[in-house]
Parts: C-alpha cells; sequence; structure tokens
C-alpha cells in the first residue's frame, strides 16, 4: 500500500522547535553583550514567538486532519507467474468503497461488474491473468488495471485499463512484438515491457514504467505510439545486460516493416569474450519470404553498445547450428538452413564461423547452386551430417494414386564430412 505523507505546498513553512527556543534566539540577537534590552521590546518579541508557536501547532493539526491522497492501490488478482492455480470454473468477487453498489466479479475468461442483480462484462481475456485497483485517471476513484492473454498458438500478454466510472476501456498492446506485465513495488505499480515470445521467462525487460493517457490510448511514461515503420529508431539500446536476440532481429532486413506485429527472436547461444559477447539467435521474419527460422549471429561490443564487425545470417525457415570448441581454445559454430514450399524442403544455406575471444569470422558459406547435388546440410559436431533425396517421397508426393498414403522421409542419411578448424 502506498505510504500517505504530510503534504506538501510552496506555501507551506515549517517550523521547528518550542516559542520558548525562539524566544531565547531573538533575544540574543538584538540585545547587545552588556545591555539589558527594554521591557517593551522584550514584550513584543514574546508575543512574537507565542504567535508563531501558534502556527506550528495549526499546521500540524492540520496534516494530522489531512486525508489520504486518493484510495490505495490494492493487488486484487496475481497469477501471472502461477497460471497452473487459476481456478477455472470459480469466480472471485470484490467491492470497493468508492462504488457502492456494486460487485466486481473474476472469472478466467473475464471481468464483470454486478450491479441491482445485473451482470455486465466489462472485458475479458484467454485468460484474465492479473488485476490490480489504481487510480490512473486521478478523479479519486480506482480503475480495474489487467494483464490479460490473448490468442491460441501465438499468445501475447497485453494492458487492459477499464475505467468503471466512464465506462471506457483502455488498451496497450502490440501482439507479436511486445509482452506487457503489472507490477506492485512499495505501492507503486509498474508496468515492465518484453521482447515477444521471450517474456519474464527468457528475456530482459526493455522497459519499465507508470502507466500514462495520451491522446485516449494509454502508454509507458516517456514514450511515444510505436509506428511499425519507425519501430527500428524507437525501440533503446538497454545499457546493462541488453536482450542480444532482440537487437540482432533488428539487424534484419524486414524488421522495420513488419515488427509491429510479426517479428519476433529467441536467444540459441552466447559465449563471453575480451569486451563482447557472441550471440546466436533465431529470428521470425514473420512473411515467408523473409525466412520464418533464419539464424542471426554478431559480436557485441559492451562498451560500444553496438556490433562489432558484420552481423552474419544464414536466411531459411528451419534453422539448426552445432557448436564445439577447437584445442585451441577457439569457438566454432556450425549453421545451416532450409527452406519449405508446397511440402518440400529444399536447402537454402549454410556457414561456419570462428569466434577467438575478440573476433567473430566466417570460415566458409555453402549455397544451394554451388553444391554439386541436391542435399541437406545437418551441423553436427566438428562437421556437417548428409542427408541425400529420398526418390519414393517424390514418387507418392506427385501421383495421386498415393493419396491418403502417408509420405515417407523426404530425406535419408548418408554421410558424415567434417570441417577444417
Amino acid at each position: 500500500m502506498t505510504s500517505h505523507n504530510m503534504p506538501r505546498t510552496p506555501f507551506s513553512t515549517p517550523l521547528s522547535g518550542s516559542a520558548r527556543e525562539t524566544e531565547l534566539r531573538l533575544k540574543n540577537i538584538f540585545s547587545g553583550p552588556k545591555k539589558r534590552p527594554p521591557v517593551l521590546f522584550l514584550a513584543l518579541m514574546f508575543s512574537l514567538c507565542v504567535f508563531c508557536g501558534n502556527l506550528v501547532s495549526c499546521q500540524m493539526k492540520e496534516a494530522d486532519s489531512a486525508e489520504p491522497e486518493g484510495p490505495p492501490v490494492e493487488e486484487w488478482i496475481n497469477y501471472l507467474h502461477n497460471p497452473e492455480d487459476i481456478p477455472w470454473d470459480d469466480s472471485i468477487e470484490t467491492e470497493l468503497p468508492e462504488y457502492p453498489g456494486v460487485t466486481f466479479r473474476w472469472e478466467a475468461n473475464q471481468v464483470s461488474a454486478v450491479e441491482d442483480g445485473r451482470k455486465r462484462v466489462l472485458f475479458t481475456g484467454m485468460p484474465v491473468e492479473s488485476v490490480v485497483l489504481w487510480d490512473l485517471t486521478g478523479d479519486g476513484l480506482r480503475e480495474l488495471c489487467a494483464v490479460t492473454a490473448y490468442g491460441s498458438g501465438m499468445v501475447d500478454q497485453r494492458l487492459v485499463v477499464y475505467d468503471y466510472a466512464a465506462g471506457e476501456a483502455y488498451l496497450l498492446r502490440n501482439r507479436g512484438m511486445f509482452d506487457y506485465e503489472l507490477s506492485l513495488e512499495d505501492g507503486q505499480l509498474q508496468v515492465i515491457k518484453y521482447r515477444y515470445p521471450a517474456g519474464s521467462e527468457m528475456g530482459q525487460p526493455l522497459a519499465v514504467g507508470r502507466l500514462a493517457i495520451q491522446e485516449g490510448a494509454i502508454l509507458l511514461e516517456g514514450e511515444t505510439q510505436y509506428k511499425a515503420l519507425r519501430m527500428a529508431d524507437e525501440v533503446p539500446v538497454l545499457t546493462d545486460d541488453p536482450d542480444l536476440a532482440f537487437l540482432l532481429m533488428r539487424e534484419h532486413e524486414s524488421y522495420p516493416y513488419e515488427a509491429d506485429s510479426r517479428m519476433y527472436a529467441y536467444p540459441l547461444l552466447t559465449q563471453e569474450g575480451e569486451g563482447c559477447t557472441l550471440a546466436l539467435a533465431k529470428v521470425a521474419g514473420g512473411p515467408h519470404p523473409a525466412g520464418l527460422g533464419n539464424l542471426m549471429l554478431g559480436l557485441w561490443d559492451t562498451a560500444a553498445r553496438d556490433w562489432r564487425g558484420p552481423v552474419y545470417e544464414v536466411g531459411g525457415d528451419d534453422g539448426l547450428f552445432s557448436s564445439w570448441t577447437a584445442e585451441d581454445g577457439s569457438l566454432h559454430v556450425l549453421c545451416a538452413n532450409t527452406v519449405t514450399y508446397q511440402g518440400e524442403e529444399s536447402f537454402c544455406d549454410a556457414a561456419h564461423f570462428r569466434f577467438d575471444g575478440r573476433r567473430l569470422e566466417e570460415l566458409k558459406r555453402w549455397k544451394a547452386d554451388s553444391l554439386e547435388e541436391n542435399i541437406k546440410l545437418v551441423p553436427a559436431q566438428g562437421g556437417m551430417d548428409i542427408y541425400v533425396e529420398n526418390p519414393q517421397f517424390f514418387l507418392q508426393h506427385y501421383n495421386p494414386e498415393y493419396n491418403g498414403v502417408p509420405l515417407p522421409d523426404q530425406w535419408v542419411y548418408d554421410r558424415f564430412e567434417p570441417v577444417s578448424e
């Protein structure tokens, strides 16, 4: 709960000490070293001191009787980090003194208000994961501030603020780009923003702040409404423990155009070096031509807060990698990717990288048009597993006589080929 201190204004004049102490100080100032002040002067000063003491008493009395600055912040529902405990078949109710005669009812998929025996749904969720009661609008009446999940398969977390007094709902969402949570710290409601889909389990917060209302919408204080074409410039780079998967994704050529709804990334590998960190991430480009499972690799310079050298990409739909430490202590990373179209998978790109603790270099790259045969490369320890096409797959795949017959694997294992370190 919030702490309620005595209000301070530019016109407040706090005084300390008793009237007797103030009288003695004034007497010492106005009296000479050996002269006794006139009786009338002393009487005047004494009256002034008593008046000052009365001012102190009045001020303290007013502070004691001052009303709290608005209703307290209160956590009503919280299943953010323990969704397994959600009572799916039950409901939880509460009443607020600022809304007499109204019962607010939480159910897993909605929050409603019951007044005069009639139920009215305020907002829904899949599920409603948490609800905090907080006066966002400053009218002395608390709003219902909630974290709700939305979607099936692709699930994002967004914020809903319902102003019951005005009958208005505010929504903060960036589906496929950011997830949001609410946290109550020392009586202050904070909003935490994560990149999608890592959330608090895998990613570092991108921003932490308070909610604000701007032009009829809620957002974090100090931020602006995100626009897809400019998002790459608007998202700041954190100085401490940056989200390297997110920063790698920003280097993708499709990021500024798809970031608002369909771009996401998650880390696969990190390795600390001398003032730098190697990072490997899988980045989903959203539209198929941008690659559904690109591998992106770069070396993050801690001091410069930027990429040291180029950021490499092994594009495609299903990026795979392997890594190992060589005898000289350097880290080797093999990346390979394929693309799938109308159910048929084709080799796309592969690359071999070496990291010596200071530099990241590409040792070799394989392109589909440079291979003598149609094969699939799968990274393994110290080399590539080679798969060749299965003739039976193509016989069944393009022959209507095999409709309804399960397709065999498109690729069959052929050999292992080591790579040079």
